[in-house]
């Protein structure tokens, strides 16, 4: 009795909670549609927990649940692959998975609203609260199908993160800016839970087939659905600039004419450009002598700084000029060279600028990093 009234307070809880979440961050849709598939993941997850709170409470609509539920499960996988598509910047990620996902679910949908009124056992209130017989095991043959599946695309995906992720760790490209590397661990995380939550469904389904758990829905997994909740609120709210768009309000660009693939050789030809030609290294560098140097507008330089890169003019040029200070740093001909010197040569206009670039980026002040270099 008390484990059951366990059972309903956390499904009523996590349902609250996750559906609270979905509007708040619907409710940030209008800055960047990314948001409104991110909302839609949490809104799955939402009537999924909702629906098993009801089920926990025999309701009388049990029959009529996996109806909505089972469909829906396969649409949450849609549903990221798209986000990640936004977050990455990538026009299309693997086009024919999104078709089969939404063919398997209007499947799911067609084909347990065609066994609610072809076979008497799918009405049964009694045998779907105790998943008995056929019910069961179709429950968990369905719940693994799907379980696996989209384990599978959550796997696949957090493998091109991590992938994703340590191409920009090692690369030499500073225009990386701190809200990129924040984005991409938040997409590390927000995968890794979902991947978790679904390898557990997974594994109580195919326990529940064997006869080792009597239904795949149990503490554990509403413990843990808890946890999930919790920890993508928890990190949202924490740095909630991953609801926004990158920094310099890019909204005010949602009208200008430049087109994604406009955009994306600009933008490949100005970082091509900064690493070849290091202008960035000139302390009075202005963005419009930037834009006559690379010949792009700079209404459109503006806007590739700004909106596709997450930075303003002035930060794009300090994470340049910070990496050449620290191989200048690290450069054993420079080992004598002050910091001074080193603050010049790199491109910025004081000391003052040069210290608090260098400590925004690297988290250490310039003598407290040259004194790291000169330990290891």
């Amino acid at each position: 009795m008390v484990v059951s009234s366990l059972y309903q307070q956390l499904c009523l809880l996590t349902t609250v909670v996750s559906a609270l979440l979905t509007l708040a961050v619907y409710s940030h849709a209008v800055h960047d549609k990314r948001n409104v598939y991110l909302a839609g993941i949490m809104l799955v997850s939402a009537l999924a927990f909702g629906a098993r709170y009801l089920f926990y409470i025999q309701s009388v609509l049990l029959p009529y649940l996996p109806v909505l539920v089972f469909p829906l499960i396969w649409f949450q996988g849609l549903l990221y692959l798209r986000y990640l598509e936004l977050c990455l910047g990538k026009a299309s990620m693997w086009p024919r998975l999104k078709y089969i996902l939404m063919l398997c679910a209007m499947l799911s949908g067609s084909i347990h609203l065609a066994l609610v009124f072809r076979l008497p056992e799918f009405s049964n209130h009694d045998l779907i609260q105790n998943q008995g017989g056929i019910i069961g095991l179709y429950s968990a043959v369905h719940i693994a199908v799907v379980s696996s599946f989209q384990a599978f695309i959550l796997l696949t995906s957090w493998f091109v993160l991590r992938l994703w992720h340590k191409q920009q760790s090692g690369s030499s490209d500073a225009s990386q800016s701190g809200s990129s590397r924040e984005l991409i661990r938040w997409l590390i995380l927000l995968d890794a839970v979902l991947l978790l939550n679904y390898l557990i469904y997974a594994g109580s389904a195919l326990l529940s087939f064997f006869a080792f758990l009597r239904s795949p829905f149990h503490l554990f997994e509403v413990a843990y659905n808890a946890v999930l909740v919790f920890l993508i609120l928890y990190y949202l709210f924490r740095k909630p600039v991953l609801l926004q768009l990158p920094a310099g309000n890019p909204s005010k660009y949602t009208r200008q004419s430049l087109s994604e693939s406009d955009a994306r050789q600009y933008r490949l030809h100005l970082l091509a450009y900064m690493e070849a030609e290091r202008p960035w290294l000139k302390e009075d560098l202005s963005l419009k002598e930037l834009a006559r140097l690379t010949q792009i507008p700079a209404h459109h330089l503006s806007i590739i700084i700004n909106r596709d890169l997450g930075q303003n003019f002035f930060s794009f040029l300090a994470d340049y000029r910070v990496a050449e200070a620290r191989r200048l740093m690290a450069d054993p001909d420079h080992k004598e060279t002050t910091l001074l010197s080193i603050c010049y040569a790199a491109g910025f206009q004081s000391k003052s600028a040069f210290n608090s670039a260098f400590k925004k980026s690297t988290g250490l002040t310039p003598t407290q990093y040259r004194q790291q270099v000169k330990s290891w």
